[in-house]
């Protein structure tokens, strides 16, 4: 497996597109924030991923926290990103697949997705409605975390049940004990 970390100060990221006008500094870290005040905070953005040699077996594991900052969310980011990270055909996810060794003619096991976890902490976000208006959704946060899970089967659902039975168990009402 294949093992990257990157720690920053600071992190500034810009969208200079033309739908990126109003919002032009999408994520701010640190003093930007903060003005006069002192950070206990050493590091504003830190990124570690681990690249799975045999996603068959084992993940590749993202992690993303971000202190102190100020994130800019629009739809068109979150989907850029997911093609970056998830999709083969671009970014993150085409070097998974390159780097997949065991990746074999004929083998019909699943690839485990890329497991992620992304934490953002004592920082505020801003949704707006879209990148033209100035109406937003605006909250701050001590720790959102945003992360996924990977479940190789699923579960069974327990039967309905039905008159008559005497399991004890109440579903929807029935047998009430």
């Amino acid at each position: 497996s294949l093992e990257i970390t990157a720690i920053s100060q600071s992190a500034n990221v810009y969208d200079l597109t033309p739908e990126g006008q109003t919002y032009e500094n999408v994520i701010s870290t640190g003093s930007v924030l903060l003005g006069d005040l002192e950070s206990t905070q050493k590091e504003s953005f830190l990124f570690k991923m681990a690249i799975s040699s045999n996603s068959k077996s084992f993940p590749s594991e993202m992690l993303i926290q971000v202190f102190e900052s100020r994130i800019i969310l629009l739809r068109r980011f979150i989907n850029e990103l997911l093609q970056f990270f998830i999709t083969p055909e671009y970014g993150l996810g085409k070097l998974f697949s390159r780097l997949d060794e065991s990746n074999e003619e004929g083998n019909e096991e699943v690839d485990h997705p890329l497991s992620y976890q992304i934490q953002i902490l004592n920082s505020s976000a801003f949704l707006p409605k879209n990148t033209e208006s100035c109406d937003i959704l605006a909250f701050t946060a001590s720790k959102l975390l945003v992360s996924n899970t990977f479940h190789p089967e699923t579960w069974q659902t327990p039967p309905l049940c039905q008159k008559g039975d005497s399991s004890g168990v109440s579903i929807n009402g029935c047998n009430e004990v």
